[in-house]
């Protein structure tokens, strides 16, 4: 049985440690890594401690298979429904309410034309 195991840093660097005194092992490779200090190791252990025991950490996220395959489970179908709710197209012709920066824009604009030109930009006609 191995003398070490690994543990894994917050950013994916993979680190040995000796499992009867917890002292990480440092492999420079030629490079100057600084002083080993007692916090460094303590704020490892920590950081390992999280992701070991977090509720997510064998977490898959499901992606979108866009193929319907038949008498078997697709996303596809999921998708739709969640689609079909959510993901509506808005009303043709209807247009949001002014927010108080839009309407101060517009108070702002000096002639005729320039509100009309806005208006219809805004509109999206």
């Amino acid at each position: 049985m191995s003398e070490t195991y690994e543990i894994y840093t917050p950013n994916g660097i993979i680190l040995d440690v000796e499992k009867k005194t917890n002292k990480i092992l440092l492999y420079d490779g030629g490079a100057k890594v600084g002083k080993y200090t007692q916090e460094y190791s303590k704020a490892l252990f920590e950081a390992h401690n999280i992701k070991q025991n977090s509720p997510y950490k064998d977490y898959q996220p499901r992606y979108l298979d866009p193929n319907l395959y038949t008498g078997e489970r697709s996303t596809l179908l999921e998708f739709k429904d969640w689609q079909s709710i959510y993901l509506k197209d808005p009303i043709k012709g209807a247009i949001a309410p002014w927010t108080k920066a839009e309407k101060a824009y517009y108070n702002s604009l000096k002639t005729k034309k320039e509100r009309y030109k806005y208006l219809v930009i805004r509109s999206g006609i």
